[in-house]
């Protein structure tokens, strides 16, 4: 038996029968060897299927291929990273149809290897990446969505993932017995204080202490069930110092004031980061799904329920829990329309300032002038302080007013002083709010209205306001 021979057909076989392509060529490209299935995968980039030099026929979709091709290499070595062809449906479908019955798997994506077997010869390994593309996108695709539902510094849920989750507890998620869903909005209470003071890093440490309380506190709470029926818990930042926990079988509303003031004590413990001790509290709002609401319940409604409620708790001081009622709605909504009417009127000349006498009780003479700020709406008429300073100090308007009200009483007492002489009052007395006082910029800005005012020895006067 020719033992030779015997190796030369088993590999002629091999190759023939091989489930990937294969091809040899030489170094300019030139084919000597190419199987069957070489042939298949490769006619859809042949035109007029040519197929005699392998680098003209890559070349135009791997370009690039034929110089590295070129580079040194030892034998056996492989040859930079396989390289991936997409083929267009057309041609995909062409080819496919071409070697195969028109059911076979259409090829849509070729793999490219590349080896130099000595100086003068290439072997070249082509394969379907159809499959190994799609796993490719498919993970990448898995990781995206995931990327798109996780917190990036916390790696919690998000906001996307508790609206998902929320829609599908007011669906009933096919269990009839679970009551609610409940929403429960967490804001940490002067956070942004902690920010600016100890740096955005100590910040986001801070935040990542809250976030671990809070789901530890959900996988506690879950395990010991919040009324018969179970329920789930789910512990997510909605973003910046917000978080939420999503109560899926809430039960009633005094069950979920338990459940949160149990949550104020667990975030309100001393944190330690950075080296230091840190105290924290936090504002807790809630909203509980009633399929009784004249307006339906729908997640993103709820949600911003229990945001409301949260800001409620801490307009009230913070360290508490707010329940949602549908009159906190309204409230919102004013608010939001003051604010709205208070930027215009800041524009449109729609402020004014009014004079009280400030009386000496010695002898009853006019010892000076109070500067008070009124409002003149178009449609409300006269709107008192008490109504818009709360809502300029949280939008930061109260800069812009307070800068109005000194500069508008500066300019009264220089006419005063020009009609009036000695018998003009002397002291002018501005209220300032406590957001101002905290603003390092404020004697700057008082001082640079002062000398654009040229009041001379008048004597200035800022108070903390009463309104």
């Amino acid at each position: 038996m020719n033992t030779d021979a015997s190796a030369y057909d088993s590999l002629m076989q091999f190759l023939h029968q091989a489930p990937i392509g294969l091809v040899q060529t030489g170094m300019d490209g030139g084919i000597r060897m190419i199987n069957p299935m070489a042939i298949t995968l490769l006619m859809p980039l042949a035109p007029g299927g040519d197929l005699l030099n392998l680098l003209d026929v890559l070349e135009p979709h791997a370009p690039g291929l034929r110089a590295r091709a070129a580079t040194d290499a030892l034998p056996g070595e492989t040859v930079g990273d396989t390289v991936r062809i997409a083929l267009d449906a057309d041609r995909a479908a062409a080819g496919t149809a071409t070697a195969f019955s028109k059911a076979a798997p259409v090829v849509r994506m070729l793999g490219v290897s590349l080896v130099k077997l000595d100086r003068e010869t290439l072997m070249f390994t082509i394969t379907d990446a159809t499959f190994a593309e799609q796993q490719e996108q498919l993970r990448m695709a898995t990781r995206l969505h995931d990327i798109a539902r996780t917190d990036s510094l916390t790696a919690m849920p998000n906001r996307t993932v508790v609206l998902e989750r929320v829609t599908q507890a007011l669906s009933g998620g096919g269990d009839a017995t679970r009551r609610g869903p409940a929403v429960v909005v967490v804001n940490a209470d002067r956070f942004n204080r902690f920010n600016v003071a100890l740096g955005q890093a100590v910040g986001d440490e801070l935040l990542l202490r809250m976030a671990e309380r809070l789901v530890r506190f959900a996988r506690a709470e879950e395990s010991e069930s919040i009324d018969e029926a179970g329920a789930g818990l789910l512990a997510a930042r909605l973003g910046g110092d917000e978080f939420a926990l999503l109560i899926e079988g809430a039960g009633s509303v005094e069950r979920l004031g338990g459940i949160a003031q149990d949550l104020l004590g667990a975030l309100e413990a001393p944190y330690r980061v950075a080296g230091r001790q840190v105290h924290l509290s936090a504002s807790l709002g809630i909203a509980l799904a009633d399929p009784d609401r004249a307006d339906g319940a729908d997640a993103v409604s709820l949600l911003q329920d229990a945001s409301i409620a949260m800001r409620f708790a801490k307009q009230a001081g913070g360290a508490r829990c707010s329940v949602f009622e549908p009159a906190m709605k309204a409230q919102v909504a004013r608010r939001s329309a003051i604010e709205s009417d208070l930027r215009r009127a800041l524009v449109e000349d729609e402020l004014f300032v009014v004079y009280q006498p400030i009386v000496r009780l010695s002898d009853g003479a006019c010892a000076g002038m109070e500067a008070l700020v009124r409002w003149q709406h178009p449609v409300r008429g006269i709107v008192p302080p008490v109504e818009f300073i709360d809502i300029a100090e949280e939008t930061g308007l109260v800069g812009a007013l307070g800068a109005f009200v000194l500069r508008t009483a500066c300019r009264q007492s220089v006419a005063w002083k020009r009609q009036l002489g000695a018998l003009a009052p002397q002291h002018m007395s501005v209220n300032v709010s406590r957001v101002q006082l905290t603003d390092p910029l404020l004697a700057d800005q008082v001082m640079d209205i002062l000398r654009g005012e040229a009041l001379g020895d008048f004597q200035l006067q800022v108070d903390r306001g009463h309104r």
